[in-house]
């Protein structure tokens, strides 16, 4: 069963809204752009260089998020924790649980504003006890309301975790705001269960929780992207060059011809990351090819003034694109994390991306739909 028009109508303008600007209100898209997708399949055998010299990484971009929202797929009470209490529920119930583990992250979400409130969009409210999907189980019999122009009556059983007048809160680009839940939809979208949770005021940005921030609630930074056609860009572009001709399987140097990886193929972003790294790189390179599914190569990757590479997700073949939108230290400790877009023709997801103390990389997916 689909959700009703109002009710897709208002995913799609909340996906696009995860272009927009983060701020107190008023957020509009600053491009419109098709949402997210599910990444090609890495062929067989595959293996990406990993230019840092700490062993092969194999897969695609859709086998890392995967993993790691699979390591983390529960919006479920903590331990010990009342279920309607509105601080530590409804968290993840994944291994490990302090600042940049899989389940700090996963009680993170993204908010937008919408006719005067905050919607969180949630895409992995499970049942905790059997970790089966229940949001059609609360939509269908109530006409997958969006939370906004239709909500879930108030006598309705919500997932455990969830009431009324639990306080979030929202890490905008504009500092720390709050807000109480007020209402709730759930709905079926193209490809993912949505449920929502509605809060009074209008803001947008990484909402959690009260409390499930680990430390003092930071502000979200817009990416400033580097000219890599002049000045420190481009210093920057030149000592990354012979590395990125070097940082794809052979299907992508095949696919590529004799065509090279150029400044407009690159989204490039400084930042503080983990091991000495000082930018973070977004590989987006169109293609011709016969197969849609395979129509760009694209990466992510962290560099240094140097020119040394360390992969974040592998060079390879796919339909989607990364676009970088968002720096922000969540546990305050000097490195920074990453909310990025993953998209294609019809789909978009959002996706925070940081590291733990072992420099291993989180991935999770704050929102979001595709078919």
């Amino acid at each position: 069963m689909l959700a009703p028009l109002h009710a897709r109508t208002r995913l799609v303008s909340s996906l696009l809204l995860l272009t927009g600007a983060c701020g107190s209100g008023g957020d509009e898209a600053t491009k419109v752009a098709p949402p997210e997708s599910r990444s090609s399949k890495p062929e067989a055998n595959e293996v990406v260089l990993d230019l840092k010299g700490a062993g092969p990484a194999k897969g695609s971009m859709k086998a890392a998020v995967t993993k790691a929202v699979d390591d983390a797929k529960a919006v479920a009470p903590d331990e010990g924790t009342a279920p309607d209490d509105g601080s530590t529920a409804g968290t993840a119930s994944a291994s490990g649980s302090g600042p940049g583990s899989g389940a700090a992250y996963a009680r993170f979400f993204w908010a937008h504003s919408d006719e005067g409130k905050t919607v969180i969009d949630m895409i992995d409210v499970v049942d905790p006890s059997s970790k089966e999907d229940i949001v059609m189980a609360i939509a269908d019999p109530h006409g997958h309301p969006d939370g906004i122009e239709q909500v879930l009556p108030e006598d309705v059983a919500l997932p455990p975790g969830f009431a009324r007048g639990n306080e979030w809160v929202i890490a905008g680009i504009d500092g720390e705001h709050r807000g109480k839940a007020v209402a709730f939809g759930a709905f079926l979208g193209a490809g993912e269960s949505h449920f929502t949770v509605v809060l009074d005021g209008e803001f947008s940005g990484l909402a959690a929780r009260a409390g499930d921030f680990p430390g003092p609630v930071p502000r979200l930074r817009k990416v400033e992207l580097l000219d890599l056609k002049q000045g420190d860009g481009k210093a920057l572009f030149d000592a990354i060059r012979p590395a990125l001709a070097k940082a794809g399987p052979p299907s992508v140097r095949k696919a590529m011809g004799r065509k090279r990886i150029g400044a407009k193929d690159l989204q490039v972003v400084e930042g503080r990351f983990g091991g000495g790294m000082t930018h973070l790189i977004a590989v987006s390179v169109a293609l011709r090819p016969r197969d849609i599914s395979a129509d760009r190569v694209s990466g992510l990757l962290l560099a240094d003034a140097t020119g040394r590479l360390e992969i974040v997700h592998p060079l390879g073949l796919s339909m989607d694109a990364y676009e970088l939108r968002y720096l922000v230290d969540l546990e305050g400790d000097g490195q920074d994390e990453v909310i990025w877009d993953s998209f294609y023709y019809e789909g978009r997801y959002a996706i925070l991306t940081g590291w733990d103390a072992a420099g291993a990389r989180i991935d999770r997916t704050l929102t979001g739909d595709g078919a």
